[in-house]
This record gives C-alpha cells, structure tokens and sequence, in this order.
C-alpha cells in the first residue's frame, strides 16, 4: 500500500471516530403519545453528568406529572451549567418547581433511514438552559430522560415511571 493511500486510510478513520451519536436515542419515545399515558409520578433512577454523591433528597426526588395540566419537580439534582459545555459538572444543591405542562417536540432521532420526532414536555417555571426534557420508551408507561447540552455527550438524568 503506498503512503498516499495509508494516509488517506488514517484520515478516514480518524473522521469516522469522531462522530459520535447519542447514547440514549434508541431509547427515545418517537410516536407522540397520548396525555392520559403521562400522567402519574417519575422517581429519581440515575444520572451521568457529574460524578459528585447525589444527596439524600436528591435520590428521593421525583417529577409529578398531573391530570390537570400542572407538575411538581421535587429536589432533582442542580448540576444545569451557566454556560454551555461548562467543562465540569457538578452537583449545587436540588432543585423544585412548579407549574404547567404540555406535550412538545423536543428534537428528533435519525435512524439512518429517516428522521423521527422526540416527544418530551415543556415545562412553565422551569427556566433551566442548555436542557430537553423528553420521554423514553415505546409505549407505557414511559420514562423521563433530561439530557444537557449536547446529546452526544450521553449527560443525562433519567426518572423511571412509578407502578
């Protein structure tokens, strides 16, 4: 093999590493599902942003979804940046907050073949940057997925959908 093509060999490598792809996007929900289906409480399950202890309320916090269109958010752990691709994450305190919410596209999921929508919630009152909050899974009951910044990175806090 000569040096040119060696090269152009490397390069090509080289590039195709460096695209990444979203760890959890096979997971994402990419049919909008129904309102009735979102309703109940997500409990604290994991996260992947910092690797500071999550507190004790931390760990018990969840996301309230109601029937009449308002939530509560009890102490989910604060590790939003200031500012994008803030180098090191790291876990401030909780975070609560209450107020409306809706079904919305939160960004889309390309399988190769074509593009999906994501589904997640906007929330009223809850003004945290670089953020999406979207839903997991296939069909109830669902999960929620925030995810920070870039979704390649894989910085997630996921809530599992209590019984």
């Amino acid at each position: 093999m000569t040096l040119n093509k060696s090269l152009f060999l490397i390069v090509l490598l080289l590039l195709y590493s460096a695209c990444q792809y979203d760890p959890y996007a096979h997971r994402y929900t990419t049919h909008k599902p129904d309102f009735e289906d979102l309703i109940g409480t997500y409990r604290f399950s994991e996260q992947t942003i910092s690797q500071d202890t999550v507190n004790k309320a931390g760990q018990e916090s969840y996301i309230e979804l109601r029937k009449n269109g308002t939530y509560a958010i009890c102490d989910i752990p604060d590790v939003f940046p200031e500012k994008v691709n803030s180098p090191k994450k790291r876990i401030t305190g909780n975070i609560s907050a209450k107020g409306k919410w809706n079904i919305e596209s939160v960004g889309n999921v390309d399988n190769g073949s074509n593009v999906e929508t994501h589904w997640g919630i906007g929330l009223t009152n809850f003004n945290k940057q670089y953020t999406s909050i979207g839903f997991m899974g296939n069909k109830p009951p669902y999960d929620i997925i925030i995810t920070l910044g870039d979704p390649d990175a894989g910085e997630v806090i996921i809530f599992t959908r209590e019984d």
